[in-house]
């Protein structure tokens, strides 16, 4: 895909040109002001067409410390996660606990919460209860409550927004959530308080 791009651009680079050069070549011999108009157009072709080669060129380089991931990273499956996010969840995982208090062990904890979270696919057992908390991942049910799990497990100690799903409106039958909160039910909801202080 990426030389298939590259090649395009450069035909549009090429044709730009060969355009380009035709007009000034028409406006030379003709001192017309309409082709000299139709030239500056084909300029400004020009310059978009060489952008567009630069864009092109950029998005093709290897990964490197700012540009983690390779340009084909949405167009692999699971089986290149390890390759692709294990070290950078690691490093992330290493640093988020550090600053949560984890101190040395921080390091073989991130290695583990990677090794616990690459490929990233979501596992679940047929016929099992779906769990989703720091200790076991099996499926997600919908009252859970992901975010606070997520920072918790990134941070090795348990963490949250003060903010909880609200489980009193799920279904037991498709689609499982229930009808949307209506205007005046919104209206009514206060913001949870943090460390005892009201938002």
């Amino acid at each position: 895909m990426t030389n298939l791009a590259r090649r395009a651009a450069l035909a549009s680079v090429a044709c730009a040109v060969l355009l380009g050069s035709l007009k000034a070549y028409a406006a030379w011999r003709t001192g017309s002001v309409a082709v000299l108009a139709s030239l500056a157009d084909s300029l400004l072709d020009l310059v978009a067409s060489l952008v567009t080669l630069g864009g092109v060129h950029w998005a093709a380089q290897p990964a490197d410390r700012e540009h983690r991931f390779p340009p084909d990273v949405d167009q692999v499956g699971p089986q290149r996660d390890i390759e692709l996010f294990a070290e950078p969840v690691r490093r992330f995982v290493a640093e988020f606990s550090a600053l949560a208090g984890l101190g040395r062990i921080g390091e073989p904890y991130a290695a583990g919460v990677a090794a616990h979270l690459i490929p990233t696919v979501l596992p679940y057992t047929l016929g099992s209860a779906a769990m989703f908390t720091t200790e076991t991942i099996n499926g997600r049910p919908l009252g859970a409550d992901a975010f606070d799990v997520m920072v918790s497990l990134a941070a090795g100690r348990s963490l949250g927004d003060g903010v909880a799903p609200d489980v009193s409106r799920l279904l037991d039958v498709f689609p499982y959530y229930g009808p949307p909160y209506t205007a005046a039910e919104q209206r009514a909801l206060l913001p949870m308080p943090r460390h005892g202080v009201a938002l």
